[in-house]
């Protein structure tokens, strides 16, 4: 089987990862994105649909992902759905976000399956399947540094163009409440290449994910994948996340080590809680944290799940 990923930006480079997680399980997969991203894409650059147009040809899966489509529906028509080859689109942010019921309209007649997450579920997209995001845990090796005074850190990597949109305020606001010079907080706002991102997380203890709950008025209820990437680097990650009891119904033995916070005096408890504890408490629950990225998040685990998910839409085929 071959997959191949569509983005006109892969953000965060979203199906580069779901690319590789699906070659880890060994499954032939590519992703191309059309658009530079803010951290380094990875993947197979491409202006025009004629560079792809051959991957296109030797996939049997395509995927589009991040919710807009580089393809044309011509296109589609004609070197997909003709050729009865499977096509999903993979919805993880903004754009589906905002815009649910306009791609829901655009895409429910021509896809096969619907790749989503906890908080962009239930939406109206055609036959919804759930996945975790997939993140390097093999590359994203932790250290535990055992500091008499932890390292708490928050980098929103698109504070420049969406000040608010991971609830910076709310963390600056609150780090200043309660910081008596018991831990050091650092929170630079500069977007850097992706390997010094890394770099800056893994220098910390205890990293603090988004905070905001909503997006122009949009419930948000999930950790974003800065927070799987944290956790993989054996951080304690602090974040919202609405959806303890649905993970480990549907990704059991998966337990979401995330420890959650929606506002400011959550936060501020949540942070009393872990300053009370002692080196060696502190260091079992990075462990924990590194073990939940591995079992939840890491290649392998999100590679079998998708690789069962596009199994499963050919045995329908064959049983209908």
């Amino acid at each position: 089987m071959n997959v191949l990923f569509v983005a006109r930006t892969d953000w965060t480079n979203f199906g580069y990862n779901f690319s590789e997680a699906l070659n880890s399980v060994g499954i032939t997969s590519h992703s191309a994105y059309q658009k530079e991203n803010v951290i380094g894409p990875k993947g197979i650059h491409f202006n025009k649909y004629d560079k792809i147009k051959g991957l296109v040809e030797e996939a049997d899966v395509v995927i589009i992902n991040h919710t807009k489509s580089p393809i044309g529906m011509t296109q589609i028509e004609d070197d997909i759905l003709k050729k009865d080859k499977k096509l999903l689109v993979l919805h993880g942010g903004s754009n589906y976000r905002q815009n649910s019921n306009r791609f829901n309209s655009e895409y429910n007649n021509i896809v096969h399956a619907t790749l989503t997450f906890y908080d962009l579920r239930n939406k109206g997209a055609k036959n919804e399947k759930l996945l975790m995001v997939p993140v390097d845990t093999n590359f994203l090796q932790p250290i535990y540094h055992r500091r008499d005074k932890l390292i708490v850190a928050n980098y929103p990597t698109q504070y420049a163009t969406r000040p608010l949109a991971k609830g910076r305020d709310i963390v600056v606001k609150a780090m200043k409440e309660l910081n008596d010079g018991s831990f050091i907080f650092k929170g630079e706002t500069n977007v850097i290449p992706w390997n010094e991102h890394i770099d800056r997380i893994r220098d910390c203890d205890i990293y603090i994910e988004s905070i905001n709950t909503d997006q122009k008025g949009i419930p948000l209820t999930a950790y974003g994948v800065v927070g799987a990437e944290a956790a993989a680097l054996g951080k304690i990650v602090i974040g919202k996340f609405f959806h303890y009891k649905d993970v480990e119904r549907d990704f059991a033995p998966c337990k979401c080590k995330i420890r959650h916070a929606y506002d400011g005096e959550s936060l501020k408890e949540v942070m009393t809680y872990l300053l009370s504890l002692s080196k060696e408490e502190i260091f079992e629950l990075q462990k924990e944290s590194r073990e939940w990225a591995i079992n939840c998040h890491s290649y392998k685990a999100v590679g079998t799940r998708l690789k069962n998910i596009i199994e499963g839409l050919y045995a329908d085929k064959e049983s209908s």
